[in-house]
C-alpha cells in the first residue's frame, strides 16, 4: 500500500476522518423560503357595508326582489332608530318605494362612481 499512489498510513487516515467529521458538524446548512404564489382573483365588483344613514343616491342594494338604485338621501324616524330611502329598481325607472332599516345595521351597497 505504500508504493500505491493515493494510498494512506492508518494515522493519517484515521486524522482525514477527524477532521471531515468536524467539518462536516460546524457546517450548518441555511434554508431559504420559497416565495408565496400570487392569487389571481377575478375583480369583483367594489361593495361596501355602510350603516342606513350613510347611504348615497346613486348606491346600488342587492336582495331577493331584484337590484335598487337609491334616488334619494335617506331619513330617520322613531327616534333615530329607524332609516328610510326611496329607491327605484335598476330596470324600472318608473317605479320606486321606500325601504325602511334599522339604524345600527350595516347593509352591502354597490357605490358607483
Amino acid at each position: 500500500m505504500r508504493g500505491q499512489p493515493g494510498a494512506m498510513s492508518g494515522e493519517s487516515e484515521a486524522s482525514a476522518k477527524e477532521s471531515i467529521q468536524k467539518s462536516a458538524s460546524s457546517a450548518k446548512l441555511v434554508y431559504m423560503a420559497k416565495p408565496r404564489p400570487e392569487k389571481k382573483r377575478e375583480p369583483a365588483e367594489p361593495t361596501a357595508k355602510v350603516l342606513p344613514m350613510e347611504l348615497q343616491v346613486g348606491d346600488r342594494l342587492a336582495d331577493e326582489t331584484g337590484e335598487w338604485e337609491v334616488i334619494a338621501p335617506p331619513y330617520s324616524t322613531a327616534g333615530g332608530r329607524v332609516a328610510h330611502a326611496r329607491v327605484q329598481r335598476i330596470d324600472e325607472p318608473a317605479s320606486w318605494e321606500i325601504r325602511s332599516w334599522d339604524v345600527s345595521k350595516r347593509i352591502s351597497v354597490k357605490r358607483v362612481g
